[in-house]
């Protein structure tokens, strides 16, 4: 038996996403800019000279989520980019003709991309069981991927 899915349609910075349009291409930056602003400002760049159509960074802040005796803690702050940041980088996303979006470890984080404005929400990994944190992006309306 040969089994079918039927995807809807979603929108995301005016773009079509969906079974009937072309593929849409997101680059995976996360935190892999190290807490460095000029290497993710070059990840946009890159992204766009790939022809990606998005970029997707991770906007997280260590101490909320990460415990100061956690091996991973010491990784986790040295990439953490400074609030201020995340409307620098969706400027420059702009500039590049890339649109720009970002996973939020939690709900403060959120809120913080909301007020920079992304067209849609990556919901994480490690956070796809968390109907809570869900629920709550989905309160906003926008896309949720």
């Amino acid at each position: 038996m040969r089994l079918k899915f039927m995807w809807g349609e979603i929108v995301i910075a005016g773009r079509k996403v969906g079974a009937e349009h072309p593929p849409f291409i997101v680059a995976e930056a996360g935190l892999n800019h190290n807490g460095s602003m000029g290497c993710a400002l070059s990840m946009i760049h890159q992204a766009k000279a790939a022809n990606c159509d998005a970029i997707k960074f991770a906007t997280f802040k260590a101490d909320e989520f990460c415990a100061k005796d956690d091996p991973l803690y010491g990784a986790f702050k040295d990439a953490e980019l400074p609030s201020d940041s995340w409307s620098t980088i969706k400027d420059e996303c702009g500039r590049a003709g890339i649109i720009f979006f970002s996973t939020p470890q939690n709900a403060s984080d959120l809120e913080l991309l909301l007020d920079v404005g992304v067209p849609a929400i990556k919901v994480g990994s490690d956070d796809l069981t968390n109907l809570a944190l869900i629920h709550s992006y989905a309160q906003h309306g926008l896309p949720i991927i």
